[in-house]
């Protein structure tokens, strides 16, 4: 009975940990959409890192204490980023 919970609290988790990485996938997406960025998807590690720490930092533990992360949340973080400026950047270099 116990491997049972504790693999519905994993599936959980897993469940949850997926939408959160769909949170974010979406929300860079729509981002670029919106400012017009066509290039192909890549986001250097500089910016998915910055992502992540500002995230982390304004909504986690030390911040507004957030369970989850939701998209608009991710947007903003992706905002702060500077990811965004520095796609538009390269596609007119």
């Amino acid at each position: 009975m116990q491997q049972a919970l504790n693999l519905d609290s994993q599936i959980g988790m897993l469940r949850a940990s997926l939408k959160l990485i769909l949170n974010l996938c979406s929300s860079l997406a729509d981002l670029r959409k919106e400012h017009g960025v066509s290039a192909t998807l890549e986001i250097p590690m500089e910016y998915f890192s910055f992502t992540i720490e500002n995230a982390l930092k304004k909504y986690g533990v030390h911040g507004d204490q957030h369970y989850w992360i939701n998209k608009a949340q991710w947007r903003e973080a992706i905002e702060m980023s500077g990811y965004v400026e520095s796609e538009i950047y390269m596609a007119l270099v």
